[in-house]
This record gives C-alpha cells, sequence and structure tokens, in this order.
C-alpha cells in the first residue's frame, strides 16, 4: 500500500522483491532505465491512435442517437437505408481508423481521454443529425421522394465524415494526407462505380441545389462547434493542470492554444 500510495510505479525485476514488483505499474525485466523512452513512446502512440480511432466511431453512435429520437418524436421513418449506412462507416470511419491506427503518434498526451474524444465527436454527431433534419423536414414541402432523400442524406454524411476525419489528423503529414486521399477515392469510386449496391440513385436538380446549400451549412456549423468544443477541451487541460488556482488568464491562455498545431514530435521526458 505505501509503494502504490508513493506512486512507485517502475521497479528492477532483478533487484525487487515481489511486494515491489506487484505494487509497480512498469517492471524492467532487464534492469535497463535507457528502455523507458521506448516504453513512454509506445504508450503515447496507443492512447493517441484510440483517440482518433474513438472519435470516428463515436461521431455515428451521436448521430444515430439523435436521429432515432428525432424519428420518433416527429414519427418519421429512418432516412437512411443499411446499405448507405455501410458505406459511410466503410471509408469515413473503418479505413481511416485502421490506418491512422497504424501510424507511430508519439505526441505527448494532453487532457483526458473521454473529454479528448467527446470533443472530436460531438460537433460531428450534432452537424450530421442537423443537415439530416433540416433535410427531411424539407423534403415535406419539396416532396423529393425517399430515394433522393436518403441520397441526398448519404452525401452529406459523407461530406461530414471527411470533415470530421480531416480535424482528427491535424496536422497532416504524407501519411495522414494519404489516408485522407485514399479515402475519398475509395468514396468517389463506390459511388460511381457501385452505386446500386449501395442503394444510391440519381437525384434531381431541387435535390442538388438543397445539397448544396446544406454542405457549405455543415461546413460553418461543424467549424463553431469544433472552435467551440476545442475551447472547452483546451479550458479542461488547464483545470486539470491547476485545479482550483485556475485565474481567467489561465483560461485566455488555454483558448489561445486552440489556433497551435500539437508538435510532431514528443516534448522531451
Amino acid at each position: 500500500d505505501r509503494l502504490r500510495s508513493r506512486g512507485l510505479g517502475d521497479v528492477y525485476k532483478r533487484q525487487g522483491n515481489s511486494a515491489a514488483v506487484q505494487a509497480s505499474q512498469v517492471v524492467l525485466l532487464d534492469s535497463d532505465f535507457a528502455r523507458m523512452p521506448k516504453v513512454v513512446d509506445e504508450g503515447r502512440k496507443v492512447v493517441n491512435n484510440i483517440e482518433r480511432s474513438a472519435s470516428l466511431f463515436l461521431v455515428k453512435n451521436i448521430f444515430s442517437f439523435l436521429m432515432a429520437i428525432f424519428s420518433l418524436a416527429f414519427a418519421m421513418s429512418y432516412p437512411l437505408r443499411p446499405a448507405q449506412i455501410a458505406l459511410i462507416s466503410a471509408f469515413t470511419i473503418g479505413l481511416p481508423s485502421f490506418l491512422l491506427a497504424l501510424e507511430n503518434n508519439y505526441n505527448r498526451i494532453r487532457g483526458k481521454f473521454i473529454p479528448n474524444v467527446l470533443s472530436r465527436a460531438i460537433p460531428g454527431g450534432i452537424t450530421d443529425m442537423l443537415a439530416v433534419s433540416i433535410l427531411v423536414v424539407a423534403d415535406m414541402v419539396l416532396e423529393l421522394g425517399r430515394p433522393e432523400v436518403a441520397t441526398t442524406a448519404t452525401m452529406l454524411l459523407v461530406a461530414v465524415g471527411m470533415m470530421v476525419l480531416y480535424h482528427i489528423s491535424r496536422p497532416l503529414n504524407k501519411f495522414r494526407w494519404t489516408v485522407l486521399g485514399g479515402s475519398f477515392l475509395a468514396l468517389v469510386l463506390s459511388i460511381i462505380f457501385f452505386h446500386n449496391l449501395f442503394a444510391l440513385s440519381r437525384i434531381s436538380a431541387t435535390a442538388v441545389f438543397l445539397l448544396l446549400v446544406l454542405f457549405f451549412a455543415e461546413i460553418t456549423i461543424f467549424r463553431l462547434l469544433s472552435k467551440f468544443a476545442d475551447g472547452v477541451r483546451e479550458v479542461l487541460v488547464a483545470y486539470d493542470q491547476k485545479g482550483k488556482d485556475l485565474t481567467i488568464s489561465d483560461i485566455k491562455q488555454a483558448l489561445s492554444l486552440i489556433h497551435i498545431s500539437e508538435p510532431t514530435r514528443p516534448e522531451p521526458i
């Protein structure tokens, strides 16, 4: 208990007794502290990559939850078909999250896991819900038809998915640009050559106009929500570091960090 309470997380395997080994968080089997930077780098890689993957997956869950409530509240059918959801999930969530998890991301971990994930996922989920719900309401007036509504909603969700992917991939490097470009290319090819498989149909000029209007609205909404969420995350990081000693100047300094890209290499341990 004393070892745990004093934060003794690392011990030598050969020199430490069994109690010390059981109480430790990391055991150096070869008693070589020169390996600690690699241990820290591996931990950073795992946490950073899981945060990004979790954010991508959570966007769809937030949208589905909010859209289900909207559909129940107004007695409407769900606007998307399973095949269309599969298209969105495959190339804006599944493929990029798998590839990004392979990257050696050794950036220093800032903040806590849940706030970091939610701050990246909530803006995308809310933007998805607002765009699709406005589309569904517009359909009551314009009478586009369910196939056109479903196809237009799919395009809107694809656009938001790519914005979320771009947002969590910053700062971009060659590998991340490749992931973004590959995901976008896979989406375009799937829409062109496998539109029947994914239940996509031709849309009218009215639907195209509505798609463009909502697309530009999505950009504005997502930017505003992302900026707000990033600000909240930075304030929480500052509070986690300062606690009750947090001042207004600390909050202003934290908010100023929103426009500063994270380092591409880890800070010294």
